[in-house]
């Protein structure tokens, strides 16, 4: 066998290889952009669940002595926009229907029919 037919032969066996290996690359690579983005959804919602959340446990029971204990749709109106793009209509419903409400029960736990909405949407 002669030294051309040896790399003709190389390259032939070679190629395929190199060609599986670069498709396993690009499909690794797809599959960790997938996984950044959805970590990086989870990361946002997650930042914008416990906004709500503090603002909703400063409200009824919580509030401060000589405030409106309640939300009002002036302060609802902008969270129930972000949360459309960052959850779905679903929750800037729920939110916008917290108009006139306030808190109650535990200083430090939104009730269950605060979270309840979020559950779905805060799972790893």
């Amino acid at each position: 066998m002669t030294f051309d037919r040896l790399v003709e032969l190389s390259a032939a066996v070679l190629a395929p290889i190199v060609a599986i290996v670069g498709i396993g690359s690009v499909i690794a690579s797809a599959v960790h952009a997938k996984r950044l983005r959805k970590d990086a959804l989870f990361d946002r919602r997650y930042a914008f669940y416990v906004r709500l959340r503090n603002i909703w446990l400063a409200t009824g029971t919580g509030a401060p002595p000589n405030e409106d204990p309640y939300l009002s749709i002036e302060d609802l109106a902008p969270l129930a926009d972000e949360a459309a793009w960052l959850f779905g209509e679903d929750i800037a419903k729920h939110i916008l229907d917290l108009d006139r409400k306030g808190h109650t029960g535990s200083p430090f736990f939104p009730n269950e029919d605060f979270t309840a909405p979020f559950n779905r949407y805060l799972q790893l």
